[in-house]
């Protein structure tokens, strides 16, 4: 038999300084010095096998009642703080919910729960909600049935259900400038309307504060997809609903101020509600109605982490159901780099025992992939071999502890237990959950430490007789108020493959890890942010957003947000904003086809990425640093630059390199000013598309602003009625238009020269036309005939192009375009290419291409 664990007094070892393991970085915590520490005795309490059908956790907790309702003292809400240290640690971390003296379960079923669901009522099961496929009905069963329950026909198993953990880690994110979103929206004059995006986190407390700041806009849905309405009391903006989603939310809104925003409530923090289902019910409303999807939510023992978990596979079939508009899924990459193990299972040569049955305690040490930070316990005074890992923990602080091996689901055979040791007290807490073929490969544990003291805790793994397979593990401790071990929760951390379950889903769903806003070249990971592979091999995670941002600290969240929690809203937005600049990839499009799109907006953040770290995609930064405006390039985006920032796009803009925002525009013109800008060619014949900004003749008449005495006077072409149009080739400086300086045909000599029309003024038909310009070729004459009796004449039918009523140059103008392809500089009319649009134009391009004079 191997060697049993003795007692022994170790040396003391100084604890390294460093932050709050768990929490954002933040101030170095004092340095914790460990006393001499002892090894554990080698006789572990005895624990009596749980019922049948009932977790060890539960049946704990029945136990207990069972001897309370003894002495007149049942199990409630009330006495939790009488309970003993384990299962006080289990409610504190809410891994158990208590609710007067009911605890809310899952019931799993054996075929199908609506065979369970009457016999459960009967004994007080008040149900919350089911899941077919995973044979799970969750709800309320009072404390005293729990056994009772575990026993009815077709129960497979009583146990807690899977909870969600956050991944924390008037004010503007960096990361919009880091990530260049703002130079999305100023390229592609985007803002994100017309895009919803939806949000799952714990709550919006605060958001009135928010609202009112202009963090958030006044309008939000969160009740469309509040998936604990029914029956509850309890809302998102409550007090402790927890202020998360509202700082997420904030996120958002900075990127892609113009979209719309939803929030799906799933109660992380209810008594009653906050799991994995509720968090399922929540991902599917959502994603029924928004075109992008973000969380922040982690679940730990739900499933392998190689995305086959019910959690991850539901993200991933929402995304890329087809009948969903939901075009993009991102999330939070995880915080737990310095929370995880994985190794093998190594006999250490030493057994825990409790004078009835033996455990082979594997061994702790540091490989090519796990550290050791010089904190971990010797299997005996003076051995270099390791049997347990080491968490110091401060007071007020908590912790589980979940054990996972590669077992099939549902199937393991190998039976492996959780111990965990807490030295001053010399107090054991073992999961003891027995496998014999037809259960889950997981353990799980919890501690809070409610004295005034840091403790020392111990964390073992053993094979139960030394019966188990050999197995790879995954062990997750998420902790709040474990001091840093070589800056890690605990001593044997391994980095790699640190993806918990919902991060680790497949399908396109992106998880974004962090780099922190103040590093410098924004160019480290973030120590925290969990890495990949996933355990079946995939890249995770693809995108590298960015925390450390500044959010309003509405509802006391605080006004530095860290964690991969800050970061994958930043990507949700930027995909909000490629979604608005490109329409042709969201739901109803013309030729719409979802796969495609969607394919397509992952390509594009992914392909456009700045990489890091090694060449190519790896596990720790994935393809790369979002870059918004690359991507939005990439996914088809047109480029609506705003260069004098008046926030008008230069396409668009009658004067782009000036700031006028008004657009204001005395001669406007219908065709090159642009699409959506009202134009006038009816009373102004000779107009240009140039905002008055930058138009150095507002009123066109041929004298420039700065010189001309009323440069915004009657911009008629005939602007003292004479009869006489303005100069064709704006030889002259006459403002009142009086013909000294006519030059029709542009060779530079007046009128009334040598081969040039006359001095004839008359304008018969007062079209702006002199008379030597008309005859029934091309004129106006109103004496013409009319043969249809319409009151129009001939002529003016024929010529009477654009429909104004007046056959006059421009119509030669739109003849030429239309069937010649006439193009001037600005487009349309100016042919010429002097800036301005004028008779001059159509003088020009029918002289040139009919050799046509405007002299009869």
């Amino acid at each position: 038999m191997a060697i049993a664990i003795i007692a022994g007094a170790g040396a003391p070892r100084d604890g390294p300084r460093g932050a709050v393991a768990g929490e954002p970085p933040g101030d170095d915590a004092p340095t914790f010095v460990p006393p001499p520490r002892t090894l554990p005795p080698r006789l572990i309490p005895a624990g009596a096998a749980p019922a049948e059908g009932l977790s060890p956790r539960l049946d704990r907790l029945h136990r207990i009642d069972l001897i309370g309702r003894a002495g007149g003292r049942a199990v409630t809400d009330a006495i939790i703080p009488q309970l003993p240290a384990d299962l006080r640690a289990a409610v504190a971390s809410r891994e158990l919910r208590i609710t007067g003296d009911t605890v809310q379960v899952y019931v799993e079923a054996e075929a199908g729960v609506a065979t369970i669901t009457p016999a459960l009522s009967a004994r007080g099961f008040v149900l919350e909600r089911t899941s077919e496929d995973d044979q799970i009905a969750q709800g309320a069963l009072p404390i005293r049935n729990l056994a009772a329950a575990a026993a009815l026909d077709g129960v497979r198993l009583v146990r807690p259900p899977h909870y969600a953990g956050l991944e924390v880690g008037s004010a503007m994110t960096a990361g919009d400038a880091i990530l260049n979103a703002n130079d999305l929206r100023a390229t592609f004059g985007t803002n994100g309307a017309g895009v919803k995006v939806g949000v799952i986190s714990d709550g919006l407390e605060g958001l009135a504060t928010a609202q009112t700041s202009g963090d958030l806009p006044v309008t939000l849905d969160y009740t469309t997809c509040d998936m604990v309405a029914s029956g509850e009391p309890d809302t998102p903006t409550d007090p402790d609903a927890g202020a998360e989603g509202t700082a997420l939310l904030e996120i958002v809104h900075d990127v892609a101020p113009g979209a719309e925003l939803w929030f799906g409530y799933f109660g992380i923090n209810s008594p009653s509600a906050g799991t994995a289902l509720d968090f399922q019910a929540a991902v599917d409303c959502l994603a029924d109605h928004v075109d992008v999807l973000i969380d922040d939510l982690s679940f730990f023992n739900a499933g392998p982490y190689d995305g086959t978990s019910s959690i991850s596979q539901n993200a991933s079939t929402e995304l890329n159901d087809a009948s969903n508009p939901l075009r993009a899924y991102t999330r939070s990459g995880g915080n737990r780099a310095h929370q995880h193990y994985q190794e093998t299972f190594e006999d250490s040569g030493f057994v825990l025992t409790d004078s009835i049955t033996d455990w082979n305690i594997h061994e702790f040490q540091s490989t090519a992939t796990t550290t050791d930070g010089g904190q971990g316990l010797p299997c005996e005074q003076g051995s270099p071999v390791f049997c347990a890992d080491t968490i110091f923990l401060a007071p007020d602080g908590g912790f589980t502890i979940f054990l996972q091996w590669d077992d099939g689901w549902g199937t393991s055979g190998n039976n492996y237990d959780l111990f965990l040791f807490e030295e001053l007290s010399q107090a054991w807490v073992t999961s003891e959950f027995i496998q014999d073929g037809n259960d889950f490969p997981f353990e799980q544990v919890s501690w809070f430490n409610f004295t005034g003291t840091t403790q020392i805790l111990d964390i073992f793994i053993a094979s139960r007789e030394g019966a188990a397979a050999p197995r790879t593990f995954d062990v997750f401790m998420p902790c709040v108020g474990c001091l840093s071990i070589a800056g890690n929760v605990h001593n044997f951390n391994t980095i790699s493959s640190s993806v918990p379950n919902n991060a680790d889903a497949p399908g396109g769903v992106l998880s974004i890890g962090a780099i922190n806003a103040t590093d410098s070249g924004n160019d480290d990971i973030a120590f925290y942010s969990s890495r990949g592979p996933t355990n079946d091999g995939r890249l995770k995670p693809e995108l590298i957003g960015i925390d450390g941002v500044a959010v309003s600290g509405a509802g006391g969240f605080g006004t530095a947000f860290f964690g991969t929690s800050a970061s994958a809203p930043h990507a949700g937005a930027i995909a909000a904003l490629i979604l608005a600049c490109n329409p042709a990839l969201r739901s109803g499009e013309p030729g719409d086809n979802p796969a495609a799109d969607r394919a397509a907006l992952r390509n594009a953040l992914q392909t456009t990425a700045f990489d890091l770290g090694s060449a190519g995609a790896d596990n720790t930064y994935g393809f790369g640093r979002i870059d918004a405006d690359a991507a939005a390039a990439a996914a088809g985006c047109v480029s609506a630059t705003d260069t004098d920032g008046d926030g008008v796009p230069n396409d668009t803009d009658n004067c782009p390199l000036d700031d006028n925002p008004d657009q204001a525009n005395f001669d406007a013109s219908a065709i090159g000013n642009g699409p959506g800008i009202p134009g006038d060619d009816t009373t102004v014949p000779n107009a240009d598309a140039l905002g008055d900004a930058c138009d150095l003749d507002d009123d066109n008449d041929g004298l420039p602003d700065d010189s001309d005495p009323d440069p915004r006077g009657d911009i008629t072409i005939d602007d003292d009625n004479d009869g006489n149009p303005m100069a064709g080739c704006f030889g002259g400086t006459d403002p009142s238009d009086d013909g000294a300086s006519w030059d029709t045909n542009c060779d530079g000599r007046r009128d009334g020269a040598p081969a040039d029309c006359g001095s004839n003024t008359a304008d018969t038909d007062g079209d702006g036309l002199i008379d030597a310009w008309e005859t029934c070729k091309w004129g106006t004459d109103p004496l013409s005939t009319d043969t249809d009796e319409d009151g129009l004449g001939d002529c003016t039918e024929v010529m009477d192009v654009n429909g104004n009523n007046i056959a006059n140059a421009n119509d030669g103008s739109f003849i030429l375009q239309a069937v010649f392809h006439i193009i001037g500089r600005d487009g349309a009319f100016d042919v010429n290419g002097n800036g301005l649009i004028t008779v001059a134009d159509a003088v020009f391009v029918l002289r040139a291409f009919f050799d046509v004079s405007p002299c009869i």
